[in-house]
């Protein structure tokens, strides 16, 4: 979902960026990375839409493998959401993106992780602090309408710094 496709935390920062340039959100799924090189001692939330979430749904396994302490958050909109942004706005109409998704809750079972499914803000805010107190790897997912685009909220800064310039607010 375009809303927020990717959230992680290192020990010192936060991130939170609606998706990787390609547009497929391919970096939606590194919270057992964030957790066992940044956070060993706390809790990581990612979250993700569900089209950039079956890009790597096997994080999932990684996680329950090691027992790792990683909550995600897939916003199930049935859209590869990002795609269906560019393409409606170059074109008028989406064309491919939709989604066949799978049934979350069975998926969470398969993986061996604990799953929850979710239809409101208080729900999720209810179910996220129970994943998080749970201590274990966990697939929350919350089904939502369309998502707004996030792309304006992207800061992106130049890899180098040009002396006495500012890059403008994004």
């Amino acid at each position: 979902a375009r809303a927020m496709s990717t959230a992680w935390s290192t020990s010192r920062t936060t991130t939170a960026s609606p998706g990787c340039p390609t547009a497929c959100s391919c970096t939606g799924n590194s919270p057992v990375c964030s957790k066992v090189a940044g956070n060993p001692g706390r809790a990581v939330v990612s979250v993700t839409g569900d089209g950039g979430f079956g890009w790597g749904m096997q994080e999932l396994l990684t996680a329950a493998k090691y027992g790792l302490q990683t909550v995600t958050v897939v916003f199930n909109d049935g859209y590869y959401g990002n795609i269906k942004t560019f393409h409606t706005a170059t074109f008028g109409r989406a064309t491919g993106a939709e989604l066949r998704n799978p049934d979350f809750g069975k998926l969470a079972e398969a993986f061996g992780v604990a799953g929850a499914s979710v239809s409101s803000p208080g729900e999720l805010e209810s179910v996220l602090k129970k994943a998080i107190a749970d201590g274990g790897p966990w697939l929350i997912e919350a089904r939502v309408g369309d998502m707004p685009s996030a792309w304006h909220l992207n800061r992106m800064r130049p890899a180098y710094r040009i002396a006495d310039h500012t890059p403008p607010p994004n």
